[in-house]
């Protein structure tokens, strides 16, 4: 069983036994698009009970909303970022071999 659904099936649990609304942390869950080709997406779920009159779960309210961008966006920040500091270490190095050499004079001269 795929692990989101895993964590669906986990997530009702609690609602069942908690009786509060519950946030699980964003899943992936690929869609397929008019070309049969899976496409990655993220998804924020809630999962909200709506109770009776005698404080039971009567049915839960399954809220996702597709979080992709962001989530790629992040993705992209973290690699820029990444990138940034190796660019500033390279530049380092490259500063280093372009300052000037110092040609120091022998001791010892030799006839």
């Amino acid at each position: 069983m795929p692990a989101t659904f895993v964590c669906l099936s986990a997530s009702f649990d609690t609602i069942l036994k908690e009786k509060n609304v519950h946030t699980l942390p964003a899943q992936r869950y690929d869609v397929m698009n008019a070309d049969n080709i899976f496409l990655e997406r993220y998804w924020n779920v809630i999962n909200t009970p709506l109770m009776d009159d005698g404080g039971e779960v009567m049915c839960i309210i399954h809220t996702a909303d597709e979080i992709t961008d962001l989530v790629k966006a992040e993705r992209l920040e973290k690699e820029r970022s990444a990138l940034a500091g190796a660019n500033d270490y390279l530049q380092e190095l490259i500063n280093i071999f372009n300052a000037p050499l110092q040609v120091l004079e022998p001791i010892c001269k030799y006839p």
